[in-house]
This record gives structure tokens, sequence and C-alpha cells, in this order.
């Protein structure tokens, strides 16, 4: 699983509430964890089924390995995945953010087994750099 892992200097509850805007903002439904007392933040399982962003290949935002023929599993493979963001109190009043996307990728012409897919990267930073900027914004 992939992990991406950032630090924001505002207090986690200032963070908390312009988390459900990062999300919206990259077009992913999500809504908090049963647990109130946890800052968990995460979509549904949601299933790719062209492009998760016409015009650019999935496999900039997700690695679910290589197909056979050496081409990027995300880019072909049927692929299904959620991404998970919590927030812990750091030192100093900030807040740690740390972001998972989990996935897994399913060659639907051979029905094989799917493999599993995990962040680029790519989602998880832009979740960040727009909790970074709304909150320039908003102080």
């Amino acid at each position: 699983m992939s992990h991406f892992s950032g630090v924001l200097p505002t207090a986690v509850d200032s963070v908390w509430r312009i988390v459900p805007i990062a999300f919206q903002s990259l077009h992913f439904p999500g809504a908090p964890s049963v647990y109130p007392d946890e800052r968990v933040y995460l979509t549904p399982y949601l299933k790719i089924e062209q492009r998760l962003y016409e015009g650019e290949p999935n496999s900039l935002y997700l690695n679910c390995g290589f197909t056979s023929v050496g081409e990027p599993a995300a880019d072909v493979y049927r692929v299904t995945f959620a991404m998970i963001a919590r927030l812990l109190p750091h030192s100093a009043g900030g807040t740690e953010v740390d972001i998972v996307v989990d996935g897994t990728a399913q060659n639907m012409v051979e029905r094989q087994a799917p493999v599993r897919c995990t962040g680029t990267g790519k989602l998880e930073t832009a979740v960040f750099q727009i909790l970074q900027d709304s909150l320039r914004v908003h102080h």
C-alpha cells in the first residue's frame, strides 16, 4: 500500500472541515469514517470504467504493475480503488495528513485473479495540495 504523509501547520479541526472539499475537487465521493473520534475520510470503492481523468492514462495515478506484454495494468485492466485520508494531531499544533490509495485491477478478458494497485503519489499529493491551498485562502 502506498502511503503519503505530510504535515500542515494548522489545527486538526480546521483541516478536517476542508477535507470534503479536497475530495470533491477531484470528483471523488467520500464520507467520514463511522468512528466519530477518528479523523478518517474515505471514498467508497470506485470503479474506473475507462479513464479516471479524460485524456490521461490511469497509470499516471495508479500503479497496478504490468500485463504479460508489458503494458501498465492500470491502463488496460478494470481498476477499482479507494482513497483514505487520516488526520492526526502533530506536535506544535499542526496536523499530520496520511493519505492511502488502495485498489485492484482485473483482466476482464482472461478473468484472472485481480492484481493489487497502489497510488503513484499523484492523487495523494493533489489532495494535500488542495488542503494546503484552501487553508491559505481561509486564513
